[in-house]
């Protein structure tokens, strides 16, 4: 899966984050285009303090193919986020070759340029880090730094708590509560979702007492609903007669409510 350009974020202040701009690497040596199911998010400093050196002018380094055996899924500054290789593909952020570092995680460069707010970059680092936990269904434990593949003294300022970082103990925890906000409001979608469509009629409080009847219909539709769920699997031998798609789920509940 692909991670969602200028993704829809809720309003709460400690969710809020710029729109994530696809800058896409070419298909070739920094983007070999080879497919992963993320296990990690991996965190790094740029390691480039020179002023100027935001999110877009390493788009445009990366971009311009000089240095082949380098490349990240996204850069973080203090105003944007640029995503260079989809969430979904290996790149070479993490210096372990064919390891799960680079085949397993996602990388994310946090700038440090000069003149920049580099806690204000920080803190939409660990937005998207939570959204991308989240995204792919992974616990906290799984945010790691790149000091966890190679020994490397990266993020160094999350490590050193320098230019006005929180370090990493609290990068960790500040990551883990937006986590659970966005696992929250995953469910919360997800449940409405249902809600709607098992109940397509909606009920107008300003009218007195309005109740929706249940009628014979929807009664054996639910019946019917039941006996589907508790029947056992079919075999893969047998005929796939009884078996009922998601499409067909959905027509018997609209069918019950026409």
């Amino acid at each position: 899966m692909t991670f969602m350009s200028s993704p829809v974020l809720a309003n709460e202040d400690s969710l809020s984050t710029p729109a994530i701009t696809e800058a896409f690497l070419p298909i070739g040596n920094q983007r070999p285009g080879t497919q992963m199911k993320p296990e990690f998010v991996t965190i790094h400093n740029t390691a480039n303090p020179r002023e100027g050196a935001d999110a877009r002018m390493h788009s445009n380094y990366l971009l311009s193919g000089r240095k082949y055996d380098v490349s990240w899924h996204f850069t973080v500054d203090d105003h944007q986020i640029i995503n260079h290789i989809p969430s979904n593909e290996i790149a070479w952020h993490a210096g372990d070759w064919m390891g799960d570092g680079n085949t397993k995680s996602i990388g994310i460069e946090i700038c440090e340029n000069e003149g920049s707010d580099y806690r204000k970059a920080e803190e939409s680092a660990e937005t998207l880090a939570a959204m991308l936990l989240s995204e792919y269904e992974l616990s906290i434990d799984r945010l790691v730094m790149h000091q966890h593949w190679t020994g490397k003294h990266c993020p160094h300022l999350l490590l050193d708590k320098e230019k006005g970082s929180v370090g990493w103990d609290q990068f960790v925890q500040n990551v883990d509560k937006k986590l659970k906000q966005f696992n929250q409001q995953k469910k919360n979608n997800a449940s409405n979702t249902m809600v709607d469509m098992i109940n397509p009629e909606k009920i107008d409080e300003k009218k007195d007492q309005k109740t929706i009847e249940s009628n014979e219909d929807s009664s054996t539709v639910s019946q019917q609903l039941i006996a589907i769920m508790s029947e056992p699997p079919v075999k893969s031998d047998e005929t796939l007669k009884t078996s009922i798609t998601s499409q067909d789920l959905v027509s018997l509940i609209k069918d019950a409510h026409e």
